[in-house]
């Protein structure tokens, strides 16, 4: 995937979430898988949870000490999204229309996408 392909995604995903009004209730995170690129947004109360999950997985995974169980943990890692606050990636206008902040939204699809 292109840096211009994961911007134009995180752009549409906020667009399609938040439309063209957004008051910062809830607060919507942006999640990122750094392994597939998959992007969402989700709630506050969801990006907690997902962490929990995350946890919980690899200390399942690092109390069966064995060979295959590190694999698992090494893969839980490698998988653990990364969350964006929403607010910081959209600029409220004149009218109260929220619009997105592609330079910031380029900024993150910088972290992932050298080309």
């Amino acid at each position: 995937m292109t840096r211009k392909e994961l911007a134009d995604n995180i752009a549409i995903t906020i667009r399609e979430y938040i439309g063209y009004s957004y008051t910062g209730k809830p607060e919507l995170k942006l999640r990122i898988n750094p392994v597939t690129l998959f992007v969402t947004v989700i709630t506050e109360d969801q990006m907690l949870s997902d962490i929990a999950d995350s946890d919980e997985t690899i200390e399942d995974a690092a109390a069966a000490e064995r060979a295959a169980a590190e694999d698992a943990t090494d893969y839980q890692v490698e998988q653990n999204p990364d969350f964006y606050p929403v607010k910081n990636l959209i600029k409220i206008g004149d009218g109260g229309m929220a619009d997105l902040d592609h330079e910031a939204i380029n900024a993150i699809a910088a972290k992932y996408c050298k080309d």
